[in-house]
């Protein structure tokens, strides 16, 4: 089922800015409990360390309702799946992601899709390696505005991005 995009805040554009780690993914992708239906997670995360001033060490989370989707072969499965991707920010070293999240307004939309083996090409595959991807999807004025990718990664199967998506789904293989 499509959900819309979702509209931004200032307080979520706020709380992106201000954010040292993302968590983007669905609730069973924390620990890979079966579910019927995935619920979204992104998540803006701020550490605030122990110090003298402030003894007790914490973090607070900013959530954000964007829909987040998996995408095979560019089109949506049916079934479950299970996505995950954690993203340390560093705002004041110009970081990729955190330079992606400067460019967002309120009133942008956005969506996150995960891409299992985005860029996984035979020579991976022989070796028991997949390349997962994620991207930040953003409207602007009701079109798509920017596609961002906000992370890659090569792993074994065990480690990957996206797990529990249905094997019986073929998809191309970007080379």
């Amino acid at each position: 089922m499509y959900e819309p995009p979702y509209e931004l805040t200032k307080i979520d554009i706020a709380a992106l800015r201000q954010a040292d780690y993302l968590m983007i993914g669905t609730h069973g992708a924390s620990n890979y409990s079966r579910q019927t239906k995935p619920d979204p997670v992104f998540r803006a995360g701020k550490r605030f360390p122990k110090s003298e001033k402030n003894p007790y060490e914490h973090d607070v989370q900013h959530s954000v309702p964007a829909p987040i989707r998996c995408k095979y072969n560019y089109k949506t499965p049916d079934s479950e799946y299970h996505c995950a991707e954690y993203l340390s920010l560093f705002p004041d070293q110009k970081c990729d992601t955190s330079s992606i999240l400067a460019t967002l307004r309120a009133g942008d939309a956005i969506a996150i899709e995960f891409y299992p083996d985005h860029g996984t090409h035979d020579d991976l595959r022989e070796g028991g390696f997949h390349c997962d991807a994620v991207q930040l999807l953003v409207y602007r004025k009701g079109s798509l505005h920017a596609t961002f990718m906000l992370a890659s990664r090569v792993n074994r199967s065990r480690y990957r991005m996206c797990r529990e998506y249905p094997k019986s789904i073929e998809y191309s293989l970007v080379t």
